[in-house]
């Protein structure tokens, strides 16, 4: 059976670690150890939380023996180290203890059994080595095969938003073509016909792939949300992926709709208007969305929000190509094909604008 790249980081790190304990000069150097096997988790924003919650609970166990040893010592042992260990709990969920509880109170039972009469050098050395195999376990995760989920999401991110441009792209390239195509008169129609049967498959792997990558993004949230540390879903860098989320996610949809619903052909020059401005509106988004990719790859506590997107021209005149009298004389599954393409990329308008201005409003 291979070991995965975790647990032979963790070896290594562990033996280190070990090695370390028994050539120094101190005692007790397997504290150290285990601190590293407590806290070596495989992402550092997940150690770094539990590392912060090993040391206060070692902190915490030390205070609370220090005190109840002075003050409990004419009780009998089993009710002193119930009481002592009673309000360790009561600390502890206090001070939002959530995994140091085990830590603080074999501090507490150790010091109370075993080294009732040297505490005064033995916390000192438990603390240190608590200190140094947390500092070992964080060092390993960011020089040795260092495992970032937010680096990887990062990379992911890119991949899906430049997927979807270049789904965009070839959204606006269909529309030329059958603009075209249908200059070319009725002797072009036959061959035209064929087009959107042959282009359908791609499509349709075209987003089944996109929803493919973003599931992915979606089942590695809870591994950046460990990466991101205590409240992740207050940190600037989550709630920027959350957009995304939610924009690329209707983006794919209104893709999806204009894959299958090819542009209408004709001559009519309000109907040419239309999938010009269609065409250029599908080809800024893309060329906005290449801007979110580029965005999404730079390092940093947030993302940095993109110029605001402007929709060309063409589009913010299309409605005045609808009051054509020529649209009167088409048939009705023809309007309706017509209808669903102007709601998918008036879909896309609205979620490049909504997404970039809550995206605004992220960033201090």
């Amino acid at each position: 059976m291979l070991i995965r790249r975790d647990e032979l980081r963790l070896v290594v790190t562990t033996g280190l670690t070990n090695a370390l304990g028994l050539l120094a000069p101190l005692g007790f150097g397997f504290y150290a150890t285990l601190a590293v096997l407590a806290v070596g988790t495989g992402t550092y924003g997940n150690s770094l939380r539990l590392g912060r919650q090993r040391l206060l609970g070692t902190l915490l166990g030390a205070a609370v023996l220090v005190v109840t040893k002075e003050c409990l010592r004419e009780l009998p042992l089993a009710l002193a180290l119930g009481l002592a260990l009673g309000l360790l709990r009561a600390l502890g969920e206090w001070l939002g203890l959530r995994v140091g509880y085990k830590v603080g109170g074999l501090v507490l039972v150790m010091g109370w059994l075993v080294h009732g009469d040297d505490l005064d050098w033995w916390i000192p050395l438990r603390l240190f080595w608590t200190c140094v195999g947390i500092l070992m376990a964080l060092l390993s995760l960011r020089l040795f095969w260092p495992s970032q989920a937010v680096t990887q999401t990062r990379s992911q991110w890119n991949v899906l938003l430049g997927s979807l441009a270049e789904g965009l792209e070839a959204a606006a390239a269909q529309l030329y073509l059958s603009g075209a195509t249908a200059k070319q008169g009725h002797a072009a129609k036959p061959t035209s016909a064929a087009t959107p049967t042959t282009q359908a498959d791609p499509q349709h792997r075209r987003t089944v792939e996109l929803r493919r990558q973003l599931g992915l993004l979606r089942r590695g949230r809870p591994m950046v949300e460990a990466e991101l540390g205590d409240h992740p879903s207050r940190h600037p860098l989550l709630r920027g992926f959350s957009l995304l989320e939610d924009a690329c996610s209707s983006l794919i949809g209104a893709l999806d709709t204009l894959e299958r619903q090819p542009p209408p052909l004709g001559q009519v020059a309000s109907l040419a208007a239309l999938r010009l401005a269609e065409a250029e509106l599908l080809e800024a988004a893309a060329t906005q969305l290449g801007q979110w990719s580029r965005i999404v790859l730079q390092p940093g506590e947030s993302l940095r929000p993109p110029p605001p997107f402007q929709a060309p021209a063409s589009w913010s005149v299309a409605d005045h190509w609808l009051r054509d009298p020529s649209f009167a004389a088409m048939d009705l599954g023809r309007l309706q094909r017509i209808a669903r393409r102007l709601m998918a990329c008036q879909q896309v308008l609205s979620c490049l604008l909504h997404c970039e201005t809550r995206w605004r409003q992220l960033v201090p």
